[in-house]
């Protein structure tokens, strides 16, 4: 029997997801699994961050159906919020609460007038792509690769603009590469971009993840008077993706056409999540997490991020550039370049102090020197300090000078107490 619905294939993250679970027969991300999918946002108390929300007070009025626009109350403080922490001059009619951020997303682009082209950087969250193509809408992909770091520059985002008009959609936090656009920068795409014959749909989902936390709405002005659309969520700063809640900031005119698309399309969201979502936008919450989110990942970056990227500039203006390329010239070399690098990664990492432990229970002489007085060959010591994943890919039948120029090039992979890996 053939069915009534059209085809459509899930996110490319489901399809792991469910291969996993038909090979394996447990679930990705569950007991003795990896989460090997998306980012799954931390939802337990972060260090000085709020603590999550276990109780929420609810009557019996809140059990009516819910306004299409969201309700005033929350509406209201996510102009506050934006008020508050970017300066920005908005009010409740300049907001409307989604059922998530992708929801408010695919909303924007689904009422897009047919003329508009949206361009879009080609390294994007890719359900980005996939709405675009189930729309059907017009878009052209902005070259990001290692040529531009994977950073388009406003320039490139705008393109060679003509008569026609676009729209630029991209993600600030960058998912996935994490880069962001901020200060003078954002400011320069926020007034060229949202104007005119361009408009510009900026998804902030993981703002508090950047240090400072940064958002479009700091520089925009006059907003009702622009063509900017401004995407946030409950999920990851605030830390609560179960209530599936996001926003749409825009011009009050915009904000009336996804209202009235609500009222027949949506019917509004969940009463008791926006209630949920009004306590995490209560004061003193969002200036915790404001504080506590970022620091968190800094640190978390800073601890796990490869030294090698952290140092590399460091090595190049001490030892001139490609200095590591030919590191095994001399024993006196190897040695400089091992100290620098050490001392270096301590200044740049202080809380990375696993590393000097690691790297202190070595005889960083002996090794350089091809295993020295040290009992067993080169390889055993390799091995021994440096753990099997790296013993074995020491090339088969490798002088000791050979494991001793290689032990240089794994030192600067260090990642937790572990010990090292490539």
């Amino acid at each position: 029997m053939s069915s009534f619905l059209k085809p459509v294939q899930p996110q490319g993250i489901y399809k792991t997801l469910y291969a996993f679970h038909k090979i394996f027969g447990s679930a990705m991300g569950s007991n003795n699994t990896s989460p090997w999918t998306q980012g799954s946002p931390l939802i337990s108390q972060i260090p000085g961050g709020p603590k999550p929300i276990e109780l929420i007070k609810i009557n019996s009025s809140d059990l009516s159906y819910p306004k299409s626009w969201g309700h005033p109350k929350l509406r209201s403080k996510i102009a506050d919020y934006y008020n508050y922490y970017y300066k920005s001059k908005i009010s409740m009619e300049n907001v409307m609460v989604f059922a998530g951020g992708r929801p408010g997303l695919l909303a924007v682009l689904m009422f897009l007038s047919k003329d508009i082209t949206v361009r879009v950087p080609s390294t994007e969250y890719t359900p980005y792509y996939d709405i675009l193509e189930f729309l059907k809408v017009k878009y052209s992909l902005v070259n990001s690769t290692e040529d531009n770091l994977f950073s388009p520059s406003v320039e490139e985002l705008l393109g060679e603009k003509g008569k026609d008009r676009q729209l630029v959609f991209l993600s600030n936090p960058s998912n996935p590469t994490g880069i962001t656009k901020r200060g003078e920068e954002l400011k320069e795409l926020v007034e060229r971009a949202s104007f005119g014959k361009s408009g510009l749909l900026i998804d902030e989902a993981y703002e508090l993840i950047s240090s400072p936390p940064c958002s479009a709405m700091r520089y925009i002005k006059n907003i009702d008077d622009s063509n900017i659309f401004v995407c946030g969520a409950a999920t990851k700063g605030l830390q609560a993706p179960g209530i599936r809640l996001g926003w749409v900031v825009s011009s009050k005119k915009n904000i009336e056409i996804l209202g009235n698309f609500s009222s027949f399309g949506i019917g509004g969201v969940s009463r008791l999540s926006q209630i949920y979502a009004e306590e995490l936008l209560e004061r003193g919450r969002t200036d915790l997490a404001h504080y506590a989110i970022p620091k968190f990942y800094d640190e978390a970056v800073e601890y796990n991020a490869r030294p090698e990227d952290v140092v590399q500039n460091l090595v190049d203006q001490k030892f001139g550039i490609g200095y590591f390329d030919n590191v095994g010239s001399t024993p006196a070399q190897r040695g400089s370049a091992r100290e620098f690098l050490l001392e270096a990664l301590k200044k740049e990492n202080p809380n990375q102090t696993n590393f000097a432990d690691v790297v202190e229970a070595v005889d960083v002489k002996y090794i350089t020197e091809g295993g020295g007085g040290l009992a067993g060959d080169p390889l055993t010591i390799v091995n021994k300090y440096f753990g099997p994943r790296i013993a074995e890919m020491v090339p088969s039948g490798a002088s000791s000078e050979e494991i001793a120029i290689f032990t240089d090039r794994v030192l600067n992979n260090v990642v937790d107490a572990n010990g090292l890996r490539p």
